[in-house]
């Protein structure tokens, strides 16, 4: 456990030097940090992480399988083991690798969406979302992927991002629930976020009443996620009070700048008050909570967006995420002391 806290710690400790008068501050605290983070999920032990053994298993098995055997169920995956298996048939490699595009490119996401990198970096770790990450680490191999696809749109390269959510797709089936992320990132620009607020409201209501029919048609299309049906991730109501946590900062930062021009912020609201949404309604259900996952890593953006834009000053500002990371660090040691996605202890790869 004490590993989980000296990284959320390093990741204030090294906030110096983003303050310092050199070039490209920002990109050298992004390095050092990501870098250290990515160490260790990419050279933990194979105990460490529910699916970690499993992972390795199916490695195993797809690297050393020709090509024409691909496996269509997860082709990209497949693919990426195969490659990955040309260099190298040790585990230990395909798991770097694969750390490496998770923790990378949610850096590069917190670098182009984040008004505040340092904050969206501890939220990042205190969320729980990196040690998510040790256990449904092919889930979030393609929750990164679709961040590039968002950071893309950002960048006015909108093709390239269908294509790069293409990808994630076949990485992992869950990443077609995302297309909605893409459509309201590239309408962002032009959306009225009051009108656009309504509009969740009545998805929301809808999604309640017909959740029944929705998860029927999830399990047409993808059987095997039958496994998540009826499960319970909220842990005992604790997820949906932090749900209403981030729906009180959301709905403060919503009502006053809701009229921004600001197509980054918006879009990083709108895919958060979606979250929230789909948490609170489906708080007690695995299925629902799987596919949430591709829009609560925006409130890892959204939440230090909303701070800059209600405080007047760098005081406030400090203060204003100090309370906020205090409150998500009770959750958090929640869910280490609960050993959630098992990654404690935490032993390295041998």
């Amino acid at each position: 456990m004490s590993v989980y806290v000296l990284l959320l710690l390093m990741t204030v400790l090294l906030a110096p030097i983003t303050s310092l008068k050199i070039k490209d501050s920002d990109k050298i605290y992004i390095f050092c940090v990501y870098t250290i983070l990515w160490i260790f999920m990419g050279a933990r032990g194979n105990s460490v992480g529910t699916d970690t053994a499993m992972g390795k298993y199916i490695y195993l098995v797809e690297s050393l399988l020709p090509w024409k055997q691909i496996n269509l169920t997860y082709l990209g995956w497949s693919a990426l083991c195969k490659i990955v298996g040309l260099l190298d048939d040790e585990y230990i490699l395909f798991q770097m690798a694969v750390s490496g595009i998770i923790v990378y490119s949610f850096a590069r996401f917190i670098y182009y969406y984040s008004e505040n990198i340092v904050f969206s970096t501890y939220l990042f770790v205190c969320t729980y979302t990196y040690c998510t990450a040790f256990n449904t680490m092919r889930q979030m191999c393609a929750i990164a992927v679709v961040l590039q696809a968002a950071v893309e749109i950002l960048n006015n390269r909108k093709r390239l991002a269908l294509v790069i959510w293409a990808i994630a797709c076949t990485i992992h089936f869950t990443a077609v629930v995302s297309l909605p992320i893409i459509w309201v990132l590239c309408k962002s620009q032009s959306v009225d976020l009051q009108r656009m607020l309504k509009k969740i409201v009545i998805i929301a209501t809808l999604i309640v009443l017909l959740s029944e029919q929705i998860i029927n048609l999830v399990l047409l299309i993808a059987p095997h996620y039958e496994i998540y049906i009826g499960s319970n991730l909220s842990a005992r109501g604790r997820t949906i009070i932090v749900q209403f946590f981030y729906f009180f900062i959301l709905i403060i930062g919503w009502n006053i700048y809701r009229h921004t021009d600001n197509s980054r912020f918006k879009g990083a609201v709108i895919i958060s008050f979606i979250s929230v949404c789909i948490g609170i309604i489906g708080a007690n259900n695995a299925l629902f909570i799987r596919m949430n996952a591709y829009y609560n890593v925006y409130l890892i953006c959204s939440i230090p967006d909303i701070v800059k834009r209600i405080m007047r000053n760098k005081r406030s500002i400090a203060i204003a995420n100090i309370c906020i990371g205090l409150v998500l660090l009770v959750p958090y040691i929640i869910q280490l002391k609960g050993n959630y996605s098992n990654v404690i202890p935490y032993l390295f790869y041998n």
